[in-house]
């Protein structure tokens, strides 16, 4: 190798430093981050760790963040909060889903939405997993239905609920 190459190569090794020059910044990735979770950091100190969470929950007096899109190849996490504080925090077992996720209380639950007993309806009538109104009819006013029985006004138009008048 003559002296011409090596200093060639030298200048093409020092461009490449210069990449990574010290006030280059390097984004770590949401585990690294994740990782840096502790016991009793407050719900503000996470917030600025790990940004807003995809979706927030509050039950028996537990509050949950989740994050999905966190990554390619990094799995869902959580992190949990009482009083204002963490109390736990991991991998999500699955992913919740939009239809893992309570949309109304228990008690609050329309025309069509699943359920499991009658007191989960506002109509006091759970028929079949759904809430169903007067005859059991569970299609409420401009929803898609297929015959008159299916709609709770008794009058299916071209396929969508319609009140008869």
């Amino acid at each position: 190798m003559n002296y011409r190459n090596i200093l060639i190569a030298l200048c093409l090794l020092g461009a490449c430093f210069s990449c990574t020059a010290p006030n280059a910044k390097v984004t770590p990735s949401f585990d690294s981050k994740f990782n840096e979770l502790a016991a009793q950091m407050t719900t503000d100190e996470v917030k600025k760790l790990l940004g807003p969470a995809s979706l927030r929950e509050l039950k028996d007096g537990i509050e949950t963040w989740h994050y999905e899109n966190i990554g390619e190849g990094s799995f869902p996490k959580y992190v949990q909060f009482k009083s204002g504080a963490v109390t736990g925090f991991g991998k999500e077992e699955t992913s919740p889903s939009k239809s893992d996720q309570p949309s109304l209380p228990s008690n609050n639950r329309e025309i069509g939405q699943s359920c499991k007993d009658d007191v989960e309806c506002q109509s006091r009538n759970c028929h079949f997993n759904k809430c169903s109104g007067k005859d059991n009819c569970n299609v409420d006013l401009g929803k898609i239905c297929a015959t008159n029985h299916d709609c709770c006004s008794h009058f299916c138009d071209f396929n969508i609920c319609r009140n008869p008048h």
